[in-house]
């Protein structure tokens, strides 16, 4: 079971849209396997590569496979929708790492996400002398 998001075209779209905003940060999404939902992640690099944010989305797998091509959609644009909120409270609103439920045009949404400094983390992780931990693990 593979997610097929076209990551290259969302990626496009959210460019464009939200180029004032990233004001020079780059963006991209990323298909996330899960066997209960069909989810997309979003990451935000900033140009310094200090910063990263995640925001992942997903709304639970139809029963008939055939309808995951428009809760694709729906998650896309509900992500849309949830940027055009961050980027207007300045990026200062918070995401837990558990999956956390947000409504939105009806539908109950799977959200989540983290605020990483990559600095920070590379510094603990070399002290610790472990690897970098992943963007997000998966809670389920």
């Amino acid at each position: 079971m593979i997610d097929s998001f076209n990551t290259d075209q969302i990626d496009d779209v959210l460019r464009a849209r939200w180029l004032d905003e990233l004001g020079g940060d780059s963006i991209r999404s990323l298909a996330v396997e899960h066997p209960k939902r069909i989810c997309l992640r979003v990451l935000i690099e900033s140009s310094n590569g200090r910063h990263r944010w995640v925001i992942e989305a997903g709304l639970s797998r139809p029963e008939r496979p055939k309808d995951e091509a428009s809760v694709r959609t729906l998650v896309v644009n509900f992500l849309d929708a949830y940027l055009g909120d961050w980027f207007a409270s300045e990026r200062t609103e918070r995401l837990t790492l558990d999956y956390a439920t947000h409504e939105f045009d009806g539908r109950e949404y799977f959200v989540r996400g983290r605020r990483r400094d990559l600095k920070a983390d590379q510094l603990a992780a070399e002290f610790l002398g472990e690897p970098l931990e992943p963007d997000l693990e998966d809670f389920d």
